[in-house]
C-alpha cells in the first residue's frame, strides 16, 4: 500500500464529497457515528457543512488520511464553547475506511487530535463510542480512562438501542 497522507483541513470543499462517501461507508458497515443506514446523500452532506461552519470559527479542526487522493480516514477536535468547559474538547467521528483499517490510520488521526489539543492547551479529553466497539480497545491504548456506561443510548445501524461508554483524558 502506498503511503497514507494526514492533512488538518480548513476548507472542506474538495473533500466534502468524499467525506460524504466515508462517512455512508463507515454507517453501512456498522459504526456508531449518529447516523443510520438509510440516511440520505444530502443529511450527509447537510452534516459536513455544518461541521466546514464550525472549522471556520475554530470550534472545531479536522483531519484526514489521504491514501492516493482518496479520503480514507477522518477525526475532529471539538471544543466546548460554554465559559466553564473552555478547557476540554471531543473527539468526534474518528473512523477509517473498512478497506484500510488495521494500518494504524486510527492511531496516527487520533494522536494528530490529541497533540493539537496539547498545543491548545487544553487539559481535557471526552468522547463515546458504543459499548463492546472495537474502538474501545484504541481508545484504552491511548490512555482514555472509561468514565461509565449509559444504557440504551443510540439507535443502531441494525434497529437495536445500544449502550455507550464514555471515555476521557487527562492532558499534561
Amino acid at each position: 500500500m502506498s503511503e497514507i497522507q494526514y492533512l488538518n483541513i480548513q476548507d472542506l470543499k474538495d473533500e466534502q464529497a468524499q467525506l460524504c462517501e466515508l462517512l455512508a461507508q463507515c454507517v453501512q458497515d456498522g459504526a456508531s457515528l449518529g447516523f443510520l443506514a438509510e440516511e440520505s446523500k444530502s443529511h450527509y452532506d447537510e452534516y459536513w457543512s455544518a461541521v466546514a461552519k464550525d472549522i471556520q470559527k475554530h470550534k472545531t479542526f479536522l483531519w484526514v488520511a489521504l491514501h492516493s487522493g482518496e479520503v480514507v480516514g477522518t477525526v475532529q477536535l471539538v471544543r466546548a464553547t460554554k465559559a466553564n468547559a473552555l478547557h476540554r474538547a471531543e473527539i468526534e467521528k474518528l473512523m477509517v475506511h473498512p478497506k484500510v483499517r488495521q494500518q494504524g490510520i486510527a492511531h496516527r488521526l487520533l494522536t494528530l487530535a490529541e497533540d493539537r489539543a496539547k498545543h491548545l492547551n487544553l487539559k481535557l479529553l471526552v468522547l463515546d463510542t458504543r459499548t463492546g466497539d472495537v474502538s474501545e480497545k484504541l481508545y484504552e491504548k491511548f490512555n482514555f480512562i472509561k468514565a461509565g456506561i449509559i444504557p440504551q443510548f443510540a439507535l443502531s445501524h441494525t434497529g437495536t438501542i445500544d449502550s455507550t461508554t464514555l471515555f476521557y483524558k487527562l492532558l499534561a
